[in-house]
This record gives C-alpha cells, structure tokens and sequence, in this order.
C-alpha cells in the first residue's frame, strides 16, 4: 500500500485536514510503530516514505503538486473524494467567490458531495461578478446590467467583497498564479486600483456617516450607495462629468502613499476633482 497520495500546504494551518479526512490520526517525526487505524495522514519529507507500508498513507510534504489550502488544490482533492463540478461552477468557485464564500461551500462539499446553490450552467441572463469587474471601470451601462442580475442571487455585501480581492490581486499580480484570462482582466484593470480605492472611500463615508453632532451627510441606502460606487468607478468615460467634485482625492492619494507625479497621470481618472 504506501503512500496513496500526497498533498503540500502554502501556509502552516492544517486544519483543512481534518475537514477532508475527518478522524484520521495525524502523525509527525518521531513516528511511532502502533497505530490502529489503516489510513494514517503523515507529515514527513521522506522521499519516498517507507514506514508504514501495511497502511494507506497521505503524505503532506512541501514537494507536492497540490497546495490543499488553495482554492485549485482543494478542488482538486474534492475531485479525488468524488466530488464532481462543471465547468461552470469551477469558474465560479475559482474567481467568483469571496475566500468566505468559498470556504463555506467548499467545507459543504466535503459532506454533501455536490456543491449546494451554485449554478452548473451559465444562462444568457446571468452574470459573474468577473463579468462585472471586467466591465467595472469601462461601461457603466453593462456594469448596472451585470449588477442586476446578480443582485437576484447575490448580497451587495457579497458583490463587493469579491470585487475588493479582484482589486487586492490586480494590485499585486505579481504575488498571484492566475488562469490567463483572469489574469488578461486583471491586469487591464489594475491601473485603475487608485479610482476603485477613491470610489470605496466614497462608498464607506455614504454608508457610515460620521456621528452626530460632526457635519456629515445623512446615510445613503445601501442599493443608492452602491450604484454610486459603481458609477465613479466609470464615471472618467463620461464628458463632463464631475463625480469627484470637491473630494480631497489628491490628499487621500498621498496618504496611501502615490506621489505627486503618479498622481498628475491618474487625474483623468477624476473627473471634476481640484487635484
């Protein structure tokens, strides 16, 4: 029998095993020879790994192709355990999905064998939220229509959360191993990454207004602020625009660390904005 698969960790949280293979005994060096249970999960170097050779052992060695604390390797250790997905719901899992939602769908899986409320085919009517950030800083019109109809399945809570870590990886591509075409929309849209922080800024102070007694505009409904945030984000396609009008956007730039000169090339970025 031996070693009958093997897995590696990104990061140092093994609590991920314990979901996948509930009740299997984790053993570490020093290895002690009685162990009871016929499937035993090893963390160890060894290559190859000969103890234990009357039991089924799952290897966890940094050597490994799958990383089962990632999005792709827990997906495919799911597929190991008989979990099936299309195509679709992959493409969802993989790029669609806040690390929270995943998480909780994905640990479900493990159970149910099937991934619960997530679509296994796409229709013409419904969008990702892939589709929206592609859309995002270009076409205000397509990006209202990705945006209502995910809004039929999806919290604008939800929405935006995703849409923050598509910004995060845009921003720092370089710390990120993507599939081609997430990474052709990212990269398009990470000169916008200022605009989309300006534009949650703007969001933030609408949805949470400073305390009374501070002068402050009273709280936008969630659904007003929202589109307003989706609507800055594009808002430098529009002629005459004035979407940041008397916002203090070059004295947040500075704060978040851009200079003066990266600052004069994202001005077109802010339509109606006293830089």
């Amino acid at each position: 029998m031996a070693v009958i698969d093997r897995f590696r960790f990104k990061g140092k949280d093994y609590g991920l095993l314990v979901v996948l293979f509930p009740k299997l005994p984790i053993l570490q060096p020093p290895f002690y020879e009685f162990v009871p249970s016929k499937r035993v999960i090893v963390i160890s170097e060894d290559e190859p790994f000969t103890r234990y050779p009357k039991k089924e052992v799952i290897q966890i060695t940094s050597r490994a192709p799958i990383a089962l604390d990632t999005r792709e390797g827990f997906l495919r250790a799911l597929a190991k355990r008989g979990v099936k997905a299309t195509d679709h719901q992959i493409r969802l899992l993989l790029y669609d999905m806040s690390e929270e939602e995943f998480w909780y769908l994905a640990k479900i899986a493990v159970v149910l064998k099937y991934f619960p409320n997530v679509p296994t085919e796409r229709s013409q009517k419904r969008s990702t939220v892939l589709n929206l950030f592609q859309s995002l800083f270009h076409d205000f019109g397509a990006t209202f229509r990705h945006y209502h109809n995910l809004r039929e399945f999806r919290s604008p809570r939800d929405i935006l959360v995703v849409l923050m870590e598509m910004n995060v990886k845009a921003r720092d591509l370089h710390k990120h191993t993507v599939k081609p075409y997430y990474r052709k929309v990212l990269l398009e849209n990470r000169k916008y990454v200022p605009l989309f922080q300006m534009s949650l800024l703007m969001w933030l102070e609408a949805t949470n207004p400073a305390p009374r007694g501070h002068d402050s505009k009273p709280k936008s409904s969630e659904y007003a602020a929202m589109l307003s945030f989706l609507w800055r984000c594009s808002a430098h396609k529009i002629p005459d625009c004035d979407a940041f009008q008397y916002e203090p956007v070059a004295f947040s730039l500075r704060l978040w660390g851009y200079s003066d000169q990266e600052i004069e090339r994202l001005l077109p970025y802010f339509p109606g904005a006293l830089m």
